[in-house]
């Protein structure tokens, strides 16, 4: 039997889509902020709302995997990248808290080796502060195992994703950007075209205009992912450092090609278009 079901996004949204797929033939994953006529008003007609904008065809699809083995994936850069800022923040604290003591000299990566690490907890003016800084280390150290272990499961899974390969020979992309691109991308048919690749990485341009005339000048949309968003600066900002041609310089005009990277107008996008044409 023909059927058509539509789903609004939620913490469940991802279990309830897998249990319904092999029931319907079509699946909708929905997101209410993007249907007003379901997500404003208390009142209880939501449901005959929601089939009013079914029939009408005017619900607004989210992407939503259909494959368990990319939502998994996708879950453990995740928590890579988790576990890499949690690594980040205990290591400003450590140093605030060492600069609060008065010890201001701790610049550097060498405070946090075990090495040092005694040399500067020496110069702490009282037992309860030297107790609450190794306990810090500690986390920390700690913090790391867990951060070299999501690694490893993170470059297992990509094993199956050939496309890897192929974004890492990128300049700038390296392993970590690699597998966060794959992973948050999965597949580049989810965009209708390349603007919509453009906002989801963070680089859609916003220009406010009224009766012909601009308002303000351009800049970025403050929507989509921040992490793609540097994966691909990162990718434009090295294409400019190596000697060799490369795909991203070859997809820019060539005026932007002589600029630095403060005067180009959003180039990243050709990063962000590069990556996701390796990945067809």
């Amino acid at each position: 039997m023909n059927c058509l079901h539509d789903l609004s996004i939620g913490v469940l949204a991802g279990w309830i889509a897998s249990a319904l797929r092999p029931y319907v033939t079509q699946l909708i994953v929905c997101d209410p902020r993007h249907n007003p006529l379901i997500s404003r008003g208390n009142k209880d007609d939501g449901m005959a709302d929601l089939c009013r904008l079914l029939r009408l065809g005017e619900l607004v699809e989210v992407f939503h995997p259909d494959q368990d083995h990319r939502v998994d994936f996708k879950i453990t850069v995740q928590q890579y990248l988790r576990f890499t800022r949690d690594c980040a923040g205990l290591k400003s604290q450590i140093k605030s808290k060492y600069q609060q003591a008065g010890l201001v000299h701790v610049n550097g990566m060498q405070v946090f080796t075990k090495k040092h690490r005694a040399s500067y907890l020496n110069q702490l003016p009282t037992n309860a502060r030297r107790s609450m800084m190794e306990n810090l280390y500690e986390q920390l150290d700690a913090m790391d195992v867990l951060q070299k272990k999501a690694r490893s499961s993170m470059v297992e899974l990509g094993k199956h994703y050939p496309e890897i390969a192929r974004f890492q020979r990128m300049p700038g992309i390296g392993v970590v950007g690699s597998h966060v691109f794959s992973a948050f991308i999965q597949t580049p048919h989810r965009f209708a075209n390349k603007r919509k690749l453009w906002q989801y990485c963070g680089l859609g341009i916003r220009q406010r205009s009224s009766a012909g005339k601009p308002l303000a000048y351009q800049r970025l949309d403050r929507s989509g992912s921040g992490i793609l968003k540097a994966v691909s600066h990162q990718c434009w900002l090295s294409c400019f450092r190596t000697i060799d041609a490369n795909e991203v310089l070859r997809g820019l005009p060539a005026s932007h090609r002589k600029l630095d990277s403060c005067a180009a107008q959003h180039p990243a996008q050709s990063a962000a278009s590069t990556l996701d044409h390796l990945e067809t």
